[in-house]
């Protein structure tokens, strides 16, 4: 279940008064203010439904970066990658934004753990594989 946060004057955050919440809630989104598609153009909504297609993103580009992952292993992955603290409203739970980086991040790290890729890709003019190289930080303060 995803909660849905908005944002403090202070750059902190919290869930909204409309957010799922309880020991059910497995990640926390941005939920209020979100730029949409609406009928006519744009605009901003607010809600969990705004919340979850953001989890749902980030998901499906943990997933482009390693194909092999399975859908426990994803959310593993989102859920152990979220680390930015965010308080209840109605209770004193603590929940965790996802955080899209360092999901992709881990995903590259689990797909390439010798940190190479070769001949995944090819050169789009000659067709000659291309070795990729990723670098992964991680930040361990």
């Amino acid at each position: 279940m995803v909660a849905a946060t908005e944002e403090y004057a202070n750059g902190g955050y919290t869930l909204t008064n409309f957010s799922n919440y309880g020991d059910y809630v497995t990640l926390a989104a941005p939920g209020r203010g979100i730029y949409s598609t609406m009928v006519g153009g744009y605009g901003k909504m607010s809600g969990t439904s705004m919340a979850a297609p953001i989890v749902t993103g980030i998901a499906s580009m943990v997933w482009s970066v390693n194909p092999a992952l399975t859908a426990a292993q994803v959310k593993e992955i989102l859920v152990d990658t979220a680390t930015m603290p965010v308080s209840g409203y109605y209770d004193s739970n603590v929940y965790y934004m996802v955080n899209a980086q360092a999901a992709v991040e881990e995903a590259v790290a689990t797909a390439y753990s010798n940190g190479t890729a070769e001949g995944r890709y090819v050169d789009a003019a000659t067709g000659a594989p291309l070795e990729l190289t990723y670098r992964v930080h991680r930040n361990t303060s």
